[in-house]
């Protein structure tokens, strides 16, 4: 694999800037990364390879690929750490890693439809977890999915193009808008 490299920074807690880090080589296209909750691994999701590299953060390489799907392009993990969610875009799909033993275990549909029609797509682009809930941005379909042991409960209306999520403290939903000028 070439392309895409990520890198690993210490940071000080007295707010000085870290040491340089040396790149790691991951993979085409890195779109997303995330950390285990015990800092052992790093997560990088490759657009480019359709897959997610795990990188073991002590020795700063790839040790495995793990195959999700059509250009993952977001990642978040559970509140307790033992799985790793997966916004697949091009599959309309949440793809959910077991981070105990590092394989893909579950594949969620999250489109309002059942199946891509004529190049559309629900296009989930953006993840976020909260409390027993995942909410997934579908950028296609202007609306967010709200899921909750692997089912989708429903959707939420959105702006034009939702990209990013974030909540607030008292439970508010934030969504960006990427189209919304």
């Amino acid at each position: 694999a070439t392309g895409g490299t990520i890198e690993i920074m210490q940071l000080s807690t007295a707010g000085t800037a870290p040491p340089p880090s040396r790149p790691i080589v991951v993979g085409s296209h890195p779109a997303a990364v995330v950390g285990s909750r015990d800092a052992k691994f790093v997560y990088v999701a490759l657009r480019g390879e359709n897959s997610i590299a795990l990188v073991d953060a002590a020795a700063g390489r790839v040790i495995r690929n793990i195959a999700v799907g059509k250009h993952p392009c977001d990642l978040a993990l559970s509140n307790d750490g033992t799985a790793l969610f997966v916004a697949v875009c091009d599959d309309d799909t949440v793809a959910v890693i077991d981070t105990r033993t590092n394989k893909r275990v579950a594949i969620i549909p999250v489109g309002m439809r059942s199946m891509r029609v004529h190049g559309y797509g629900a296009n989930p682009n953006a993840l976020l977890v909260h409390g027993r809930d995942l909410f997934v941005s579908l950028g296609g379909e202007n609306a967010v999915a709200r899921l909750r042991n692997g089912r989708v409960l429903g959707y939420i209306p959105a702006g034009w193009y939702p990209t990013g999520l974030a909540m607030g403290p008292d439970g508010t939903l934030y969504v960006s808008d990427g189209k919304g000028e």
